[in-house]
């Protein structure tokens, strides 16, 4: 079954008093005799459902779309289809009479949606409800093609310090233009992204123009937009703290040791800590933190919460075994950590030495 939509308001009884209309597939209205408003309707390809588009039912002055219906053998003749649906917003079943032959290709006044003007076709408007069943609406008037003239941006250049989406503030004249809506365009999405709506997104550090066109892409305007994001550690002005931020903005979940100009820093829930002294690891290795910050010219035996290690250039050295001492005694080291079940006698480059409990027993 081709449909072709019109919308029209019902007020047959089985209506629900009248709370639901089925749209009309053509431009008259006619009366079956029970004194209700038929809607007429062209058929070519009858009881084949398949092919049935959606439906738009008007209630109360607000459209809603219809797919659950089905079309039947009317009562009234072969001319005639029983169309059976559901009211969205009632969620009752209701049926009118259409007719199987009529061709309509125009709108009739009385029932109908407001339809866009294009460029050189003519559109129409109206009032759709006149009072609370939908019984009646408006004239409908012809409107024309209104382009647009002109777009306008609050702004043309735009600074933004993080990656947080925005759109920009795009006036269109005239006011009454037919088609108020853009065509979006990035001059570098890599840098700088826009979707279909305008909602812009900083990707990485850099510049790129926004352009927004009208439909008919005669008429633009451009917004320069540059992103200057704060990234890796880097002080906060306000506060005074170092921070890990990732384009602009703090990120709690960072916990690492990470570099800036400055040199490597132990970050916890994203904020440099410089209570810290011990030894953490990153992908590079297990570094001397002291005072939150790696100390390169450590050359010791130092604690960690998690054991002794031996540090050479600030970097735990994983490959080394033997005696070594510290300020505190002389460890006996495996791997890189003192080995505190070690109870032996060990050597190293001064001789074989006694181990109880990992420390030399002198």
């Amino acid at each position: 079954m081709k449909l072709k939509k019109v919308i029209v308001g019902l007020a047959a009884v089985s209506l629900m008093a009248g709370m639901c209309a089925v749209p009309a597939l053509a431009a008259e209205i006619s009366n079956d005799n029970s004194g209700a408003e038929i809607a007429v309707l062209s058929d070519e390809n009858t009881n084949q459902e398949s092919e049935l588009p959606t439906l738009e039912i008007r209630h109360n002055g607000h459209i809603d779309e219809v797919t659950n219906y089905t079309v039947g053998d009317s009562e009234k003749g072969d001319d005639w289809e029983t169309v059976t649906y559901k009211c969205d917003v009632e969620q009752a079943q209701n049926t009118v009479n259409v007719h199987k032959t009529h061709e309509a290709d125009m709108w009739n006044k009385d029932y109908t949606v407001d339809i866009s003007a294009k460029p050189g076709v003519k559109g129409t408007k109206s009032i759709h409800c006149t009072d609370n069943d939908c019984y009646e609406v408006t004239d409908v008037t012809d409107t024309e093609w209104v382009p647009v003239s002109g777009i306008v941006f609050n702004t043309d250049k735009k600074y933004v310090t993080d990656d947080t989406p925005f759109e920009l503030d795009a006036t269109i004249y005239p006011e009454d233009a037919s088609d108020q809506d853009l065509i979006w365009e990035s001059s570098d999405p890599s840098v700088i992204s826009v979707d279909e709506n305008g909602t812009v997104t900083p990707i990485k550090n850099g510049t790129a123009t926004i352009t927004a066109y009208d439909s008919e892409m005669k008429v633009s305007a451009s917004c320069e937009v540059t992103a200057d994001m704060l990234n890796g550690i880097c002080k906060n002005t306000a506060d005074g703290n170092w921070y890990y931020y990732r384009n602009g903005i703090i990120d709690r979940t960072y916990t690492n040791v990470g570099k800036n100009a400055n040199g490597w820093w132990y970050v916890k829930n994203g904020q440099v800590d410089f209570s810290y002294t011990g030894v953490k690891s990153n992908e590079n290795g297990s570094w001397r933190i002291f005072r939150g910050k790696v100390d390169f010219n450590c050359n010791d035996i130092v604690k960690s919460e998690d054991g002794w290690w031996y540090v050479r250039g600030g970097k735990v050295d994983f490959g080394h075994s033997g005696v070594d001492k510290n300020v505190n005694g002389w460890w006996r080291i495996v791997n890189g950590k003192v080995d505190f079940s070690c109870n032996s006698v060990e050597k190293n480059h001064l001789g074989w030495w006694y181990i109880r409990g990992g420390k030399v027993d002198f």
